[in-house]
């Protein structure tokens, strides 16, 4: 099994350079199937000062503690507000009980934060409309499964979660569903265009395919607009164990 995968790098990187906010303005793709689960991400990273100001970087995005596993997409941290679903997630993984309990305290521990992440400054505009999303995953009895959370704002700023919860033990070998979290306008163009092909084909190539289709989209814009780029992370975890299909900025 991977080792954990995220560091204290991060932090250190923001201290020295007075960077505020770690935005990670990700792309995320699931599909799991009754037997798999293949978790890809992008790896671009951007940090943002208090003026809007940016630095761009690369990292890891799909993370592991001990046998759970998560990835989060939307702003991960604003040191002065002091919000940090990374470290949230991190102890919901920690946390006892089995990968729903783990969601469930994530969800319950990541709702403050959300509510000072909406009622933060949104003059910056890579940081306006944005939400926060995370998908956890694990082997449980032998079988792959994710849990999926969202916090959103509606039009009257009221905090909207969403939640979705997929077990492969319950499905008959075919996709279970293509779960997309984050930045997501090339995807949800093609889920629309073509929806059959959409939910067809190799799953592992399939995720790489739409990463690689927010991506080259993405890249297409303006430098200062840019929040999604390869190389792409895809973890395979199976009835076999976990392993990676492509590392990107991970390590086995």
């Amino acid at each position: 099994m991977p080792a954990v995968l995220f560091t204290r790098l991060l932090l250190i990187v923001i201290l020295a350079l007075r960077w505020d906010t770690p935005c990670f303005a990700t792309t995320i793709v699931a599909i799991i199937t009754r037997t798999h689960l293949f978790i890809g991400a992008d790896s671009m990273l951007t940090l943002l000062n208090s003026k809007g100001e940016r630095q761009v970087g690369s990292i890891c995005k799909v993370h592991s503690v001990g046998s759970c596993y998560y990835a989060i997409a939307g702003i991960i941290a604003i040191k002065d507000k002091n919000i940090d679903f990374n470290e949230i997630a991190k102890s919901a993984c920690l946390s006892p009980g089995s990968l729903t309990e783990k969601a469930t305290f994530y969800q319950a521990k990541a709702l403050p934060a959300a509510k000072r992440l909406f009622t933060y400054d949104k003059s910056i505009p890579l940081i306006r409309g944005k939400g926060i999303a995370v998908l956890f995953a694990a082997l449980e009895n032998g079988f792959p499964m994710f849990v999926s959370i969202e916090y959103n704002q509606d039009r009257e700023r009221r905090i909207i979660p969403s939640r979705q919860e997929v077990r492969g033990s319950d499905l008959s070998g075919t996709y279970g569903g293509v779960i997309v979290l984050g930045t997501r306008e090339a995807i949800d163009r093609y889920r629309m265009a073509a929806p059959k092909t959409f939910q067809a084909g190799d799953a592992a190539i399939k995720v790489a395919h739409l990463l690689n289709l927010e991506a080259v989209n993405d890249q297409a814009k303006p430098v200062n607009q840019r929040l999604v780029r390869a190389p792409f992370s895809i973890l395979e975890l199976s009835i076999w164990g976990a392993r990676w299909i492509m590392n990107g900025h991970c390590s086995g």
